[in-house]
């Protein structure tokens, strides 16, 4: 993709206060753009070609109809039980949305779900992968027997995990009591993103120990420990109000599931009994930058579109 009019465009960025662990990703991607000179980031006080809001309200126009808006939203959080978005927040959409603002989401459900609730044109929505924590991205290999171990994980036993963040959507609920009192085959642990204390074990250290993992949260975030499951070739299992649900495939790389508690118990019991192929193991994760590089794609496709058509493009094709 060539820059517009053989020059870098210039993007401000506005950073929201709910967009922190987002940012970082998004600030990565940012970077190879404006290292490999196909955009220029500016500052808060330098005029801007395009202003991109993340986390916050897109822009009002006070700098005039010569700077094109693009925002990202981070959260579409849902109705209880349900994958449709929450009344309160499609009305909030609709009131902030600009003729002119180019939207971005991350995964396709949080992009129809946008249109659907009639806060953006189906025309002016762009999607980006959704992308897991920095926090959850791999570093270092782990010996996953040495974690196992410290655990106390016995031989034959599976290790269940969930990430729980207190600033993400709410859990489905308490499943691992649901899976079976007397089974002697498995562990259920909890864990959040959080940088450990010296002595705790991290989150990606967990994540080799685990055998399966569930993405039970009730809203579809931008970002999600589910995905550096999905990368690292751990089993998942998805509520459909949760993103990751759109990247597993069920009944081979783990199972999708209503948002209820006893769902997920009953499809972690599957997994314990073997209703996952064979060929369901853990592969090597691909590394942060594919991921990055799609990422910034996304971005700069993003960023074209609302310069060349100013928020008056037709549907993509």
């Amino acid at each position: 993709m060539t820059t517009i009019a053989g020059t870098s465009p210039r993007i401000r960025v506005e950073w929201g206060s709910t967009a922190e662990s987002l940012g970082t990703v998004l600030r990565a991607a940012l970077d190879l753009l404006d290292t490999g000179g196909r955009i220029r980031l500016v500052g808060p006080d330098e005029p801007a070609d395009v202003v991109h809001s993340v986390g916050k309200g897109p822009a009002d126009d006070a700098e005039g109809s010569a700077v094109r808006r693009v925002h990202t939203v981070p959260l579409v959080p849902l109705r209880r039980g349900r994958t449709a978005p929450a009344r309160w927040w499609a009305r909030h959409e609709r009131r902030r949305a600009g003729a002119r603002t180019t939207w971005l989401a991350h995964g396709r459900v949080a992009a129809g779900l946008l249109v659907a609730s009639g806060a953006a044109r189906g025309d002016l929505v762009h999607w980006l992968p959704i992308v897991a924590p920095v926090e959850c991205w791999p570093t270092n290999r782990v010996d996953r027997a040495a974690v196992r171990a410290r655990l106390g994980v016995a031989p034959g036993v599976a290790l269940v995990l969930e990430c729980l963040s207190p600033d993400a959507p709410q859990s489905v609920g308490d499943w691992a009591t649901r899976v079976g009192p007397r089974r002697t085959d498995v562990l259920a642990l909890t864990c959040t993103t959080r940088a450990p204390a010296e002595d705790d074990l991290s989150f990606t250290e967990l994540l080799a120990a685990a055998d399966l993992f569930v993405a039970g949260r009730r809203g579809l975030t931008a970002e999600n420990p589910g995905v550096a499951a999905v990368a690292a070739g751990v089993p998942v299992v998805a509520v459909t109000t949760d993103s990751t649900a759109e990247l597993v495939r069920s009944g081979r790389n783990g199972f999708v599931v209503p948002p209820d508690p006893a769902a997920v118990a009953d499809a972690v019991r599957a997994y314990l009994d073997g209703q996952l192929p064979y060929g369901c193991a853990r592969v090597p994760s691909a590394g942060t930058e594919p991921v990055l590089e799609e990422l910034a794609r996304g971005l700069l496709r993003a960023y074209h579109c609302a310069l060349i058509h100013g928020g008056r493009r037709g549907p993509d094709r």
